[in-house]
């Protein structure tokens, strides 16, 4: 019984780790907080830019801006679908599917 609850060294030092980036009660399964905090900073600053280059009718900068906003968007959709359980094989399958 004691050697399933004994860990290597090396496992306790990788948790640690990632404890201290995650922070202790972090409520996301892909992003750290830093990561989190950055992508609002960088969402809002997206859509400034993003009307600026509409207002000064510059396409081309809005298409570069609306690029890295859906590069963000799929972030934040690899987080949602993260916390999603995929169903059972065993599982009956809808009727809609």
């Amino acid at each position: 019984m004691d050697e399933e609850q004994n860990m290597p060294l090396d496992q306790v030092r990788k948790a640690k780790l990632l404890e201290e980036e995650m922070g202790f009660d972090v409520p996301f399964a892909t992003f750290t907080w830093k990561y989190w905090l950055d992508l609002q900073a960088r969402m809002n600053q997206g859509y400034s830019r993003y009307l600026r280059a509409i207002g000064n009718r510059r396409t081309d900068q809005a298409l570069l801006v609306t690029l890295e906003m859906m590069e963000m968007a799929a972030d934040l959709l690899k987080e949602a679908v993260s916390w999603v359980d995929p169903p059972s094989p065993t599982a009956p399958r809808s009727p809609l599917r």
